[in-house]
């Protein structure tokens, strides 16, 4: 299973998963799943270090294998966007995306550790 851990109460982060599944590519059989990092799936599948905070950015897992946090997971997450959405992932550089990461809550917060997102892939969201 491949999972994008994300900040939960990060409403910049929540917007960022809703669009993930807008540009997603459809066609792709290992469909990508979320879960907050304050989720009880992070609890279960993280190291206490990346779930403490300060959090260290998302974090990708790839089919139970290696771990990519930060701009390395924005990049790895290339393959599961529609084509002409991909080039995304090449604007993030460390310093772009540590800007982002830090300043993320000027963006707002909201009080759930899920996202709220449409029925049609609520499944895909991991608790």
């Amino acid at each position: 299973m491949n999972i994008l851990f994300y900040d939960g109460p990060c409403a910049l982060c929540n917007y960022t998963v809703k669009m993930i599944l807008k540009i997603e590519d459809k066609g792709k059989v290992d469909k990508l799943y979320f879960a907050s990092i304050q989720s009880k799936t992070a609890l279960q599948t993280l190291d206490e270090n990346l779930r403490t905070p300060p959090l260290t950015g998302v974090i990708l897992i790839e089919n139970g294998g290696s771990v990519k946090i930060g701009v390395d997971a924005v990049k790895a997450l290339k393959p599961y966007l529609q084509t002409r959405w991909s080039f995304l992932t090449l604007l993030f550089g460390k310093n772009t995306y540590r800007m982002i990461a830090k300043f993320r809550y000027l963006s707002g917060t909201i009080d759930s550790t899920s996202c709220p997102i449409s029925i049609n892939h609520s499944a895909r969201v991991l608790h």
